[in-house]
Parts: C-alpha cells; sequence; structure tokens
C-alpha cells in the first residue's frame, strides 16, 4: 500500500496565481489574418507577456534550456521561469514546445530563426 502525498501550493504560489490569472491579456493580444499558409491566428507577444509579468513581479527571470534534436532532425526547446517578487520568494514553472510551422506541424531541421521564436513561444506558454 502507498501512502499519497498531499501536495500544497506555498503562500506565494497562490499569491501568484492569484494575480496572474485575474491579468486580462485580450487588450495585449495581436492577430494575424488567415492565409493560404497558415489559419488566423490570436496571439500574445513574448515582450508583452514578459512585461506584465515583470509588473507584477519585478524579480522574475527567465532561461532556455539547451534545445532538444531528435532522431527525425525536428527539434524541442524549453525554457525555465523563476517568478519573484524581488525578495526570496520564488515561483518556478517551466514549459517545453517542438519548433512548428504556421500550421502546428513540426518543421524538420529548422532554421535558427525558427528556433527563436519556438523559444519565444514556449516562454509565453510557461508565464
Amino acid at each position: 500500500m502507498t501512502k499519497q502525498v498531499e501536495l500544497k501550493a506555498t503562500p506565494f504560489a497562490e499569491t501568484v496565481w492569484e494575480k496572474l490569472s485575474r491579468i486580462d491579456v485580450s487588450e495585449h493580444t495581436d492577430n494575424l489574418p488567415k492565409t493560404g499558409k497558415r489559419p488566423e491566428i490570436s496571439y500574445l507577444a513574448w515582450h508583452k507577456a514578459w512585461k506584465l509579468l515583470k509588473r507584477t513581479f519585478p524579480g522574475s527571470t527567465y532561461s532556455h534550456r539547451p534545445d532538444l534534436w531528435h532522431p527525425d532532425d525536428t527539434v524541442e526547446v524549453e525554457v525555465d521561469v523563476v517568478i519573484s517578487d524581488g525578495t526570496s520568494n520564488t515561483q518556478f514553472t517551466n514549459a517545453k514546445l517542438g519548433v512548428m510551422d504556421n500550421w502546428f506541424n513540426p518543421i524538420v531541421n529548422p532554421t535558427s530563426r525558427q528556433i527563436n521564436d519556438a523559444r519565444q513561444r514556449a516562454l509565453v506558454k510557461a508565464l
């Protein structure tokens, strides 16, 4: 018989959730119209997402992990985010994302630009 451990959020993690989940990002999103190469897309640009986080938690930082190249020459990126209010309070979050085209298909042998775009999308996903 295994003992179940109840995980409880720290008070700071609860504060992070309460503050960030209440931010209405609709006024910060951009839209790209549908074309023959992609569907219509509404998105939150990474620099806007980062600005919203830093306004609320100014001590926050992020870093990208090394890219993971798969045997089929597709790539997965990963980002770590440490949310901090500038004191010893921190909350860690992380996100992975494949390098994809405009139709969300994996890209074989992506360029540095495509990899960088995926890194910034992963940052928004983590936030």
